[in-house]
């Protein structure tokens, strides 16, 4: 029985740079619905240097991401909430072959809600909620 053949070797550096930058705000639209709007601008450099090959690779990217949602007070006791909002994050890291993982995107809705008790409202509340993510582009399961 004969051994495996070992795979590609790398002594990989990876240099990685990011900046974003954050927008959002909660208008009121009457005494019972307010509404939130928002937006996120990120972006990344990664260049990666194979030390072993001498095999150097550079990656770049930027995106904006939105995010809305709507704060509906039903009662003064129940709070209803509904949100969505993209996300967008690098990826360190290569494949097998030396090129960089694409980066990561993720779509988020939720559905949470807000319910103070009778007793101490400024104080107590329950809270519950229901998320869904879904992520684009995963490279490391």
């Amino acid at each position: 029985m004969a051994l495996p053949t070992p795979g590609p070797q790398t002594n990989r550096l990876d240099e990685l740079g990011a900046w974003g930058v954050y927008v959002q705000d909660q208008i009121r639209l009457n005494a019972r619905l307010q509404v939130r709007l928002g937006a996120r601008y990120d972006d990344f450099t990664n260049e990666t240097l194979n030390r072993a090959t001498g095999a150097r690779s550079n990656v770049s990217d930027e995106k904006a991401s939105p995010q809305f949602g709507l704060v509906f007070d039903a009662t003064d006791q129940l709070t209803l909430y509904a949100a969505y909002a993209q996300g967008f994050r690098q990826n360190s890291g290569a494949d097998v072959a030396g090129r960089p993982f694409a980066p990561e995107e993720a779509v988020r809705t939720s559905y949470p809600s807000k319910r103070k008790t009778v007793a101490v409202p400024s104080m107590m509340y329950s809270e519950s909620s229901m998320r869904r993510i879904f992520f684009i582009g995963v490279s490391h399961p």
